[in-house]
């Protein structure tokens, strides 16, 4: 299902990160990367990557597809944030995934409160039709 993954760079004092680079990756709707390695995706149609550049604000928008399960992992987003020598590297969850239990790294983090948010709710929005999800996260580099 299609969709828009939005929000906002912020620092550790909630202010919004002009120009910070941010990237996602993720598999296509069949669990497949878009990678060699992976066999080069199953749907051609899917990129399975994109890359902006945050506003004066701090804020940033992706078209994409809500994330699927693939062996082993529950659905997620891989997200990177480049700002000067500032870096963060994380992954965005599905809000209410039953995966999300059996998921090694997103279970790893300890911290239920951090764990959690990194756990986001794809929802339908009333502004776009029933067919897209959004989803808003809003990540600190620090």
């Amino acid at each position: 299902m299609g969709g828009r993954l939005s929000g906002r760079v912020v620092d550790r004092n909630g202010a919004g990160i002009r120009g910070a680079r941010v990237e996602i990756w993720q598999c296509d709707a069949f669990g497949s990367y878009h990678h060699p390695r992976d066999g080069g995706g199953v749907d051609p149609h899917f990129q399975g990557f994109g890359q902006t550049m945050t506003d004066r604000d701090g804020n940033y928008r992706f078209k994409t597809i809500k994330p699927v399960a693939y062996p082993g992992r529950a659905p997620h987003i891989h997200m990177k944030i480049i700002d000067g020598s500032r870096e963060l590297v994380t992954q965005i969850y599905v809000k209410g995934e039953s995966a999300n239990q059996r998921d090694f790294l997103l279970n790893a983090i300890r911290d239920e409160q951090s764990r959690q948010s990194l756990e986001v709710a794809f929802e339908s929005s009333p502004d776009l039709s029933q067919s897209e999800l959004v989803a808003r996260f809003n990540p600190v580099l620090a």
